[in-house]
């Protein structure tokens, strides 16, 4: 069974500073412990936490690690993925199964609470993972309504953030809203790769450009053949309805729009937005047995109207 892994997948051009925040489920009956004990998954985690930190490409992503019980026990900080840094989270992690021997309730509010006020800042895009086997059971607390109610309140208040829910055995599987814009929910069982992509800020003139290119660049390759939907949001003066496929790690769109009525009335400069969703996750899932999500789910655009320059040169007579 994959539990997880991650492709990083960047647009093209553009650096951006990320953070990727482990919340990290370390009860006992992620051992097949306990009263309620789920499947044993705790080494299968330890060693897909420890190849997903590995996988990071850009030395600049800071990374944070939050392992809790009923609490927050402790956490690893590391301020760039650096060779030295990554073998020192990574030692630390090791260490786990032999510190955390406590047997306690499963708190997951709580620490999704302590990741957001205390490292999920604005400075850096937040991409956080989510792992545990079990229910939000602390005593008097309100249980999976409880839970539920603290994702939808993280989802509303998170900016430049995106959580992945990863619900490991059945004893997590807990049915969350629907309808969440910032925050995937991986079902038990399910294998996934997270396409994280930065929204592209590329740019389309309407007086030269026949065709949009959204290109993205990253550490290991998307599989081939999945498909996307390309569609405008909101009041927009180009129109994209499309389903393209990538290749090469690039997507083209032809938008439609009226060049003739546009060209006299539309700013020099407008901010468009396109929504990208994937059409054949569960053909993808069955052929590869990689899940694929993009994060965030909407492209940035600048949909240009530059104007012809005239030069006037006067003669003397």
């Amino acid at each position: 069974m994959v539990l997880f892994a991650v492709t990083n997948v960047m647009a093209q051009g553009t650096e951006s500073l990320e953070r990727k925040i482990y919340i990290w489920d370390v009860t006992l009956s992620m051992q097949g412990k306990g009263s309620k004990p789920t499947p044993d998954v705790y080494d299968e985690v330890e060693k897909h936490l420890i190849n997903d930190i590995n996988s990071i490409s850009r030395t600049s992503t800071e990374v944070v690690v939050i392992p809790f019980q009923d609490k927050v026990l402790e956490y690893f900080k590391i301020e760039n993925s650096s060779p030295e840094n990554k073998t020192k989270i990574i030692e630390w992690i090791k260490q786990g199964k032999s510190k955390y021997t406590d047997m306690t309730y499963t708190n997951i509010v709580d620490p999704l609470k302590y990741a957001k006020e205390n490292f999920q800042k604005s400075d850096r895009r937040n991409f956080i993972t989510l792992l545990t086997d079990g229910e939000h059971n602390m005593p008097n607390r309100g249980g999976a309504q409880e839970l539920k109610k603290a994702v939808k309140e993280w989802d509303e208040e998170s900016v430049n953030s995106y959580l992945v829910y990863v619900q490991i055995t059945e004893a997590a599987d807990i049915d969350l809203p629907t309808d969440l814009n910032n925050v995937v929910v991986i079902k038990p069982g399910e294998p996934y790769t997270v396409s994280d992509q930065v929204p592209v800020k590329g740019i389309f003139n309407i007086r030269n450009d026949k065709s949009l290119i959204i290109s993205f660049n990253g550490s290991s390759n998307l599989p081939e053949g999945v498909k996307v939907a390309v569609r405008t949001v909101g009041d927009s003066p180009i129109s994209v309805d499309e389903e393209v496929e990538i290749v090469n790690k690039m997507i083209e769109v032809t938008p439609q729009f009226n060049l003739e009525e546009l060209k006299n009335s539309l700013p020099e400069s407008t901010p468009v937005k396109l929504q990208l969703e994937v059409l054949n996750g569960k053909e993808i899932e069955a052929l590869h047995h990689i899940k694929v999500v993009l994060l965030p789910s909407e492209v940035n655009v600048t949909v240009k109207n530059v104007r012809e320059r005239v030069l006037t040169i006067k003669m003397r007579e």
